[in-house]
């Protein structure tokens, strides 16, 4: 086994030592850094194929494919708002909104879809909304106007982020 000896100032004398994964001699005494060492066109040893299987073998499980490309987006909207009321009053609101949308799991194509019309969907964690000068009144809010807002604010989020982009490509340009 091969050590290397990385910095780590948490340690006593600044070092700490682990076992160098890719310079590892298996019990049959094949080096696994081989590859290094290959001529054009020779095979890959065989003990460095059941090294990659054995490391890679979540790969082969759908389950784990479930689990990090389904892993829900966490997003934040914290805006300041105006509204006009039949009144022809005008109120500005605080809105702090935290949401995370559930992605909906294809099991043919083995895909998260984090889009509305592929099946993903929005749930709120929290939810604050107050007038700026009184926070006394609570806002009511139906949960459906809610999720439509959500909606709504991702597409501007990406509407910006691409103008965003384009702005820049621009300025490279010049």
């Amino acid at each position: 086994m091969h050590l290397r000896y990385d910095w780590d100032p948490k340690t006593h004398h600044g070092y700490r030592a682990s076992p160098d994964v890719w310079v590892v001699t298996d019990d049959f005494g094949t080096r696994f850094d081989a590859l290094l060492d290959r001529q054009a066109g020779d095979p890959l040893p065989d003990s460095y194929r059941k090294r990659s299987d054995a490391l890679y073998r979540e790969f082969e499980d759908p389950d784990y494919f479930r689990l990090s490309l389904g892993r829900p987006q966490w997003h934040r909207i914290s805006e300041a708002m105006a509204f006009s009321c039949p009144m022809g009053l005008s109120i500005e609101l605080q809105l702090l909104l935290d949401f995370e949308i559930r992605p909906h799991w294809d099991e043919g194509a083995g895909d998260a879809y984090f889009d509305r019309n592929r099946g993903a969907r929005i749930e709120i964690l929290c939810l604050n909304a107050s007038l700026v000068d009184d926070s006394t009144h609570p806002v009511t809010v139906s949960q459906a106007e809610l999720e439509e807002y959500c909606w709504q604010y991702l597409d501007l989020k990406r509407k910006r982020e691409t103008a965003g982009a384009l702005t820049a490509a621009a300025e490279v340009l010049e």
